[in-house]
């Protein structure tokens, strides 16, 4: 079985995840784009949002049915953690791995301009243990815009189809 690409757009609440997927889609909340002729699945509501749903997602993904996603992603991963729904999320995404090829483009910094916060090098590690990682680091990232990022993660998704 041929393995499908899953593309993980990366934050923490409130970073702009689901702002730059709809800037993706033109402002659009369709659950598809194509992207070089491609056809992509979205999936807008990250394991920030509903993790027990999340899980069941990623849990059904199927390459036949849906070989190219773009999923938005919260890289809340507590490897120390003994608390099961703490790392249902690294289990899931390790058990996609034998399905898809993971990509994972890393908004490192918030979006709006009271934020101060970053994505966490232990985060970071633990995304490059599980496929390709990109980080983005905005020139000015009070002033980034939702389709500059948008923009940038579509060229990441072309780089690697």
């Amino acid at each position: 079985m041929e393995k499908g690409k899953a593309f993980f757009l990366v934050g923490h609440r409130n970073w702009g995840k689901s702002r730059t997927l709809r800037a993706l889609t033109n402002g659009s909340r369709r659950w598809y784009i194509v992207v070089k002729a491609v056809r992509f699945f979205i999936r807008r509501r990250s394991n920030d949002d509903v993790r027990d749903d999340f899980i069941r997602f990623l849990n059904t993904l199927d390459p036949k049915q849906k070989p190219y996603v773009i999923v938005a992603l919260c890289p809340k991963f507590d490897e120390r953690s003994t608390n099961s729904k703490k790392r249902n999320t690294e289990k899931m995404l390790r058990q996609l791995r034998e399905k898809y090829n993971l990509f994972f483009f890393v908004l490192i910094h918030q979006w709006h301009e009271n934020g101060n916060g970053r994505i966490s090098d232990g985060e970071i590690q633990m995304l490059r243990r599980l496929g390709h990682v990109e980080l983005y680091r905005a020139n000015n990232r009070r002033d980034d815009a939702d389709i500059t990022r948008a923009k940038k993660f579509r060229k990441y998704i072309e780089r690697k189809l």
